[in-house]
């Protein structure tokens, strides 16, 4: 299973949030956070979609790879040169082959069948939304 965090950092001048193949990153020369995907032609890079309230900008993205994604709100304040990111899984991949004991391998698949995952483990997206509701209404609140 896959934990939320919540971070508080100083400088946003060297943030990166990296996935298998995306980053996320502040454009300190337009000050903006951009994400950066790589396709087969090169890096496609792109404003992320941000709300802005008085000081504070709220920006969101997210972090994917083979075995999960995540998601990512950023509350960035320029004026104080801080940012809170608030970090929560979207899905996640729970390998079972990855076990080698007969016992374990059975509580992980019983465990995978009553939270109604996929054949390959993918954790179904309703599980996290349900836990990390109240978070979101928060972010929400700010719009």
């Amino acid at each position: 299973m896959g934990v939320g965090t919540i971070t508080l950092v100083k400088s946003i001048k060297d943030i990166q949030f990296g996935g298998q193949i995306s980053r996320s990153f502040y454009d300190t020369k337009i000050g903006k956070w951009m994400h950066e995907t790589s396709t087969d032609y090169g890096p496609l890079t792109k404003d992320m979609i941000q709300i802005s309230m008085s000081n504070n900008i709220i920006s969101h993205t997210s972090g994917r790879g083979s075995h999960g994604e995540t998601s990512i709100d950023i509350i960035t304040n320029r004026d104080r040169d801080f940012v809170l990111i608030l970090s929560k899984p979207y899905v996640k991949r729970i390998r079972r082959n990855m076990l080698s004991d007969i016992h374990e391998k059975q509580i992980c698949l019983n465990y995978l069948r009553r939270i109604k995952a996929d054949v390959e483990g993918w954790t179904p997206v309703k599980l996290y939304s349900d836990l990390f509701k109240e978070t979101d209404k928060i972010l929400e609140s700010f719009q």
